[in-house]
């Protein structure tokens, strides 16, 4: 059974949750374990922003076109997902306790669909990725070799945040 205790109401009538939560909690291993999801999240899309350096390859047709275009949406994609979660707050608290405590999910149903956006994206760069190693895309040169070592980090980088969002829900629209 879970408790929560409340503090008393604010002068403009907000109320907060206290800062003693009572749980019981379970030590979960492996790629269970929020900690190790949460980390694999930040990392991946921490590398994701790298993605915008695509712009700099330069334009491309076809299939090295299509795997810029990739590589920059994953950047963009992280890039938005902190305005959609903040925009139009003052705390970072008041997102929970405004939202969520009012049933309102459009701001988490964008958050989820944006998430979608950017697994679509990583399963995209993935295979272009194995097909620009595969049929020598980019050319031959030092510079094709570190666009396609780059690819390879952004689509390790999208595989990496899979699990997490897995866990969290944050594949499909699951509430």
């Amino acid at each position: 059974m879970r408790r929560v205790f409340f503090r008393q109401p604010e002068p403009n009538g907000d109320i907060f949750l206290h800062d003693r939560v009572s749980f019981s909690y379970r030590q979960v291993k492996g790629l269970n374990n929020p900690k190790l999801a949460h980390a694999g999240l930040a990392l991946s899309l921490g590398l994701s922003l790298t993605g915008l350096f695509a712009l700099a390859w330069g334009r491309r047709q076809g299939l090295e076109g299509f795997a810029r275009r990739t590589s920059v949406g994953l950047g963009i994609c992280v890039i938005l997902l902190p305005v959609l979660i903040f925009a139009g707050y003052e705390r970072a608290a008041d997102i929970a306790t405004i939202d969520f405590s009012n049933g309102d999910l459009t701001r988490i149903t964008l958050v989820i669909a944006l998430l979608n956006v950017y697994f679509l994206l990583g399963l995209g760069l993935v295979g272009s990725t194995i097909v620009a190693w595969g049929r020598g895309l980019f050319g031959d040169g030092f510079a094709a070799v570190a666009i396609k070592l780059h690819l390879t980090i952004l689509a390790l980088a999208a595989i990496a945040a899979w699990p997490g969002m897995v866990l969290f829900n944050l594949i499909g629209l699951q509430y």
